[in-house]
């Protein structure tokens, strides 16, 4: 990245350059909603925790220490360009 280029855009626009572009909205910061595979159930979100990644890992099966994530969805993160909006 040029940086002496993206202080020019931030100026240009009125962006303080230290702002954190990171999108952190939705589950887990932005992670997205983690799923875990359950017999007779089938694939269940795995609703009220946060993400700690020695918790949870993308691992062959869940153990006593670990739970299995079998896939993550990021619905929120679809509009994730809004933000990159100005709103004057």
């Amino acid at each position: 990245m040029n940086l002496i280029a993206y202080k020019k855009i931030c100026n240009e626009f009125g962006v303080d350059v230290n702002t954190d572009f990171r999108f952190k909205g939705g589950n887990n910061g932005g992670l997205g909603t983690m799923y875990n595979f359950s017999t007779r159930i089938g694939y269940r979100p795995l609703t009220d925790v946060s993400h700690d990644s020695s918790r949870f890992q993308f691992i062959p099966q869940t153990t006593n220490s670990v739970i299995k994530i079998d896939y993550i969805s990021q619905s929120e993160a679809t509009d994730r360009w809004i933000q990159f909006i100005l709103e004057k």
